[in-house]
Order: C-alpha cells, then sequence, then structure tokens
C-alpha cells in the first residue's frame, strides 16, 4: 500500500483535535506511547464502544489526568493509533518499492503485487476495526498523501519500461494498477481475510496487472516441490 512525503505518526498532530501537549523528554514519550499501545489492546479486544479513557488509563497503569495531558479525550487517541497504523504500512511500500526499481517488469510487477498482500497483513483486525471508526477519518488525510506518494514511485518504475507498456501514459497506468491492487486487497481485509494468505492472490493480482500493462499474462509460477521427509 517511498520518498518526501513522510507520515510521522508518533509526532503529536498540529490539530488542537489530536493532542493537547506534545511529549518533549523521554519518560513524557514513554508515557504517551503507553496511553495508545493500552488503547490498541483495548480496542483490539473490546472495540470501539467498549474502549473507555477509564479503561485505558487503567491498563496504561496512568492517572485520567495524564491521558489528557497528551490528548484531548477517547477519540484523539484513536485517531492516533490509526495514523501510526497508516504510517507503518506507508514505511513498508516505500522500503518495497525502492527495491522494486532494479527489477524486471514480471519481476516488478510480482513484487508489487506480494508488496500490497504483506502490508496488508499487518494487524488486519484493526485495520478493520479502524475502518469503521469515527475517529480513525482523521488519518485519512495521512493515507491520501501517502498513497498519492505511492502512486508517484509506480509510475517512475513504469516509466523506466515504458517501451513494454501498453497504456501510453505510465502516471495513468500507475493509478490503474496501484488503485486496483490496493482496493482489492483493502476488500480482502474487510471481507475475505483468509485471501490474504499464501500466494493465491499476489498470483491474481498479478495476471491482471501484467494483462492490463502489457496485455500478456506473466509467465506460470512453478508450484513449490513437497518438501523431503528427513530420515529420523
Amino acid at each position: 500500500m517511498l520518498a518526501h512525503i513522510r507520515v510521522v505518526p508518533s509526532k503529536t498532530p498540529k490539530s488542537r483535535s489530536a493532542a493537547t501537549r506534545a511529549p518533549t523528554q523521554a519518560r513524557a514519550v514513554e508515557t504517551r506511547d503507553a496511553i495508545v499501545d493500552a488503547a490498541r489492546a483495548l480496542l483490539l479486544r473490546d472495540g470501539f464502544e467498549g474502549t473507555s479513557v477509564n479503561e485505558i488509563a487503567r491498563r496504561a497503569s496512568v492517572s485520567v489526568g495524564s491521558i489528557y495531558q497528551y490528548f484531548s479525550g477517547r477519540d484523539a487517541i484513536i485517531e492516533e493509533i490509526a495514523a501510526r497504523h497508516v504510517g507503518a504500512l506507508f514505511e513498508r511500500m516505500v522500503r518495497g518499492l525502492r527495491e522494486v526499481a532494479a527489477l524486471p517488469l514480471d519481476a516488478g510487477v510480482r513484487h508489487l503485487a506480494h508488496l500490497a498482500v504483506d502490508v496488508h497483513r499487518i494487524n488486519p483486525a484493526l485495520h478493520r476495526l479502524l475502518e469503521s471508526a469515527r475517529p480513525a477519518l482523521g488519518a485519512r488525510a495521512h493515507l491520501a498523501r501517502a498513497e498519492a506518494e505511492l502512486t508517484a514511485l509506480t509510475a517512475a518504475y513504469f516509466e523506466a519500461h515504458r517501451d513494454q507498456l501498453v497504456p501510453d501514459d505510465p502516471a495513468r497506468a500507475a493509478f490503474v494498477v496501484f488503485g486496483m491492487v490496493e482496493a482489492l486487497t483493502h476488500n480482502a481485509v474487510l471481507r475475505r481475510p483468509e485471501l490474504l494468505d499464501g500466494d493465491a492472490l499476489v498470483d491474481d493480482l498479478t495476471r491482471l496487472a501484467l494483462g492490463y500493462l502489457t496485455g500478456r499474462s506473466p509467465a506460470p509460477v512453478p508450484p513449490a516441490r513437497p518438501r523431503a521427509k528427513r530420515a529420523r
């Protein structure tokens, strides 16, 4: 789901609704992280409606007053969780797309498909929860910027292989391929999480993308050979 636009969710957002004080000392950073970690654990266990400031404070072993030193309330903490989650996906995509640059087109497209599936394997339960959480909408701006940057990097890769593409505009091709891959992997997280296991979805995404980009199907991936049993 990689460059000059950076999502840095560990810092306090500029919005007043997200936090009331930025931690500047190590102890303060630890307290803020403990609050976020506690809220994430409760969110996964009890859902959005079952996560309260009092419960977060109890799990983080801090006072309720300490929470309000850093966050304006529960919604601001959820927004921070969402921003950190987006940041983790973005940084993983950045590293992966840099690895694609030296690969030939077929291998590069498969690597892109694999990368998209891999990043959506990062805490899919949290991903599903945040999708339905109203406070997480504040992280959508981070997500939009990240997706724009990822699409631009994909376009640069396609530009280097322009002579092999059917579409005459690498930027448009990147928009189509990135949007398709992101939409399908995102829907897998929400509706068919079992598809994230194994390589079948990666194979399908690769065929779809290469069919659009080149008008042909990729070479079939040979089945994995069964491992020989070790002699006892």
